[in-house]
């Protein structure tokens, strides 16, 4: 969907401004599809996302930084939210 529509908006940019003028189905389904887009990661986000990396505490911890969440709380927190918004089943 994405390659669609970035092929869409660089080669035909003005034709769908002008359907979607004419169109309040178009526009809010280009409006609603553009917002889902933003809601999931794309192909780079997700290798971004899946590489492994460690970050040391020690620079937050000099400065007396305590975090909120802890890690096995924080990822539970990240797995009811990816099952709701769809990206996991």
């Amino acid at each position: 969907v994405r390659r669609v529509g970035k092929y869409l908006l660089a080669n035909h940019r003005d034709r769908l401004v002008a359907m979607s003028a004419r169109s309040v189905a178009l526009r809010s389904l280009m409006r609603k599809t553009e917002a889902d887009l933003r809601l999931k990661p794309n192909d780079d986000e997700v290798r971004r996302f899946a590489t492994r990396v460690d970050y040391s505490m020690a620079a937050a911890a000099a400065i007396g930084f305590t975090p909120p969440t802890d890690v096995d709380h924080g990822l539970s927190l990240t797995a009811d939210w990816s099952h709701a918004m769809g990206l996991v089943a």
